[in-house]
C-alpha cells in the first residue's frame, strides 16, 4: 500500500512538473512573441518619425536656403534701382525674374509644407516672407516711377522705358526718394532682425550653435 501511494505521489510530482514546465514555455513563448511585436513595432515607429523628422529637416534647409538667395538679389535689385542707370532686359533676366520666380516659389514651398514646420517657426518665417515682398513690391514701384510709357511714331504702345534722373520730374525724384527710404528701412532695418531671430530658431531645430 505505502509503495502504491509512494508511486503515485511521483507520478503526481512528475505530472505537476510537466504541467510547470509547460506552462513557463508557453508564458515564454507568449512572451517573446509580445516582444517581437514591440520591437516590430518601435521599428516601424521609430522609421516613421526618422521619415517625418528628414522631411522637416529637407523643407527647413529649403526655405531658409531660399530665404538666403532672395535677400540677396532683394539687395541686387535695390543696387539697380538706387543707381542713376536705365533699367535692362539684362537687370531683368539677370536679378528680377529670378528673384520673382524664388520669392513665390519660397512662399507657396513654406504653405505647401507648413505641417512639418514647428510652430515657433511658422510666423517668424511669415514676417521674414512679408518683408521680403515689400522690398519686391517696393523696388518695383521705384522703377515704374522712374520709368515711362513708350510709344513708336504712330502711336502704338511699345511698353515701359527706364530714365534717368534727368529726364523725369523733380515731383517724381521726391515720391522716387521716399520709396527708396522704405525699402532700405525694410532690407537693412526690419529684414536682418527678422532673419537673426528665424536662424536662431532654425540651429534649435538643427543642433547647431
Amino acid at each position: 500500500m505505502l509503495k502504491e501511494i509512494i508511486a503515485i505521489l511521483f507520478s503526481v510530482a512528475a505530472l505537476t512538473g510537466s504541467i510547470l514546465w509547460f506552462v513557463k514555455e508557453f508564458i515564454k513563448k507568449m512572451f517573446d512573441a509580445d516582444s517581437e511585436r514591440l520591437k516590430s513595432k518601435l521599428i516601424l515607429e521609430n522609421q516613421k518619425y526618422t521619415k517625418l523628422q528628414n522631411e522637416q529637416f529637407e523643407t527647413l534647409k529649403l526655405i531658409y536656403s531660399n530665404l538666403m538667395k532672395t535677400e540677396e538679389l532683394i539687395n541686387e535689385f535695390y543696387g539697380i534701382i538706387k543707381d542713376d542707370v536705365k533699367f535692362s532686359k539684362q537687370h531683368k533676366n539677370r536679378v528680377v525674374a529670378p528673384l520673382t520666380n524664388l520669392i513665390f516659389q519660397t512662399q507657396r514651398h513654406f504653405k505647401e509644407n507648413r505641417i512639418f514646420i514647428p510652430k515657433v517657426l511658422v510666423p517668424k518665417i511669415e514676417n521674414v516672407i512679408d518683408k521680403l515682398f515689400l522690398c519686391h513690391t517696393k523696388s518695383a514701384l521705384a522703377l515704374i516711377i522712374k520709368s515711362d510709357e513708350h510709344f513708336d511714331e504712330n502711336g502704338n504702345y511699345l511698353g515701359i522705358v527706364s530714365k534717368q534722373f534727368n529726364e523725369i520730374s523733380n515731383d517724381r525724384i521726391e515720391e522716387f526718394k521716399e520709396v527708396l527710404l522704405l525699402i532700405e528701412k525694410t532690407k537693412d532695418e526690419e529684414l536682418p532682425k527678422l532673419i537673426a531671430d528665424t536662424e536662431i530658431e532654425f540651429r534649435k531645430i538643427f543642433g547647431s550653435k
